[in-house]
């Protein structure tokens, strides 16, 4: 059986790389517009989905997605599920409304 080569969102460029173990932070893109995309009128949140990604020897595996506030850098949210962070968002969003 041959292996698929579909591109995986975590296979961007990092937008940081922590220095002391290598993880590195990729921006999920799908994720971070549905913070803001129009939603049944409720609030936008102002937050950036990152996957967090280990890179062994060029093999590039996410351990989790992590839901950071923009402008309090807190964490918001940390799940390996896309479904729970959408479920996340929804919650946090319908509470800012």
């Amino acid at each position: 059986m041959t292996e698929l080569n579909i591109p995986q969102p975590w296979n961007d460029e990092p937008y940081w790389i922590n220095p002391e173990n290598g993880i590195e932070w990729v921006i999920d893109k799908h994720t971070t517009s549905y913070c803001t995309e129009y939603l049944y009128g409720w609030a936008k949140l102002n937050a950036i989905c990152f996957f967090v990604v280990k890179n062994e020897n060029g093999k590039r595996q996410p351990l989790s997605r992590i839901l950071i506030d923009v402008e309090t850098n807190e964490v918001l949210a940390d799940t390996t599920q896309l479904e729970a962070m959408a479920s996340k968002i929804d919650i946090l969003r319908l509470a800012r409304s």
